[in-house]
């Protein structure tokens, strides 16, 4: 049977399941980028995929001390991006 990979996120420190995270990627001699797939190659970062860990790492600067860098105001969009999707569609469904 195959092992459950988990993965600890930079901001809260929790372990989950890695499907259940987003990983940040820098390459060899390039910029970090948003690994939606989770399939590129090079040094991995995961969030935790919900709007408070989301927030947080823009705000404490996780990304910038996990990968010893200064990360593009891109990858922060996009992480924006990614919270506000999740704050829309967790809104509307608030009933569980």
């Amino acid at each position: 049977m195959r092992e459950k990979c988990e993965r600890m996120c930079i901001c809260c420190r929790t372990h989950k399941q890695k499907s259940e995270m987003l990983r940040c990627v820098r390459q060899k001699g390039e910029d970090v980028v948003l690994d939606l797939k989770q399939s590129l190659f090079g040094r991995g970062a995961y969030i935790c995929a919900d709007v408070q860990c989301i927030k947080r790492v823009n705000k404490t600067g996780a990304l910038r001390r996990a990968f010893k860098s200064n990360i593009k105001p891109e990858v922060f969009d996009c992480l924006n991006k990614i919270a506000k999707n999740l704050e829309d569609s967790f809104g509307k469904n608030e009933e569980f």
